[in-house]
């Protein structure tokens, strides 16, 4: 099997940076991490696992995102990680179900 096959996405790392932002871990599927508000989500590169996508929800406001980014880029630096920002996000209720889409919009 190829070493790609056992790569495991640097959760802790990841985690480390979100706690150092003041924000908890609240749920993590498949390529998804979603901190304890929805002002905010994290996604995996599937490929390049140190490389992760930082997405804001569309109702963050663009100078709290132009801050909270700046700071997640510098912590992930020094956690020898990769985070970028990229499309916003917005969340959909699902009619009649405790669900809920999440819908990528362009930047």
């Amino acid at each position: 099997m190829d070493k790609k096959d056992f790569q495991l996405a640097p959760i802790g790392k990841l985690l480390n940076v979100i706690e150092a932002a003041g924000f908890n871990v609240k749920y993590y599927y498949d390529d998804l991490v979603f901190i304890d508000n929805t002002s905010l989500l994290f996604r995996f590169d599937k490929e390049k696992l140190d490389h992760i996508y930082l997405h804001f929800n569309t109702e963050c406001e663009p100078g709290a995102r132009k801050k909270i980014a700046s700071f997640f880029l510098s912590k992930a630096k020094e956690e020898q990680i990769t985070i970028s920002q990229s499309s916003l996000f917005q969340l959909e209720q699902i009619e009649g179900k405790e669900e809920f889409n999440i819908v990528f919009k362009e930047s």
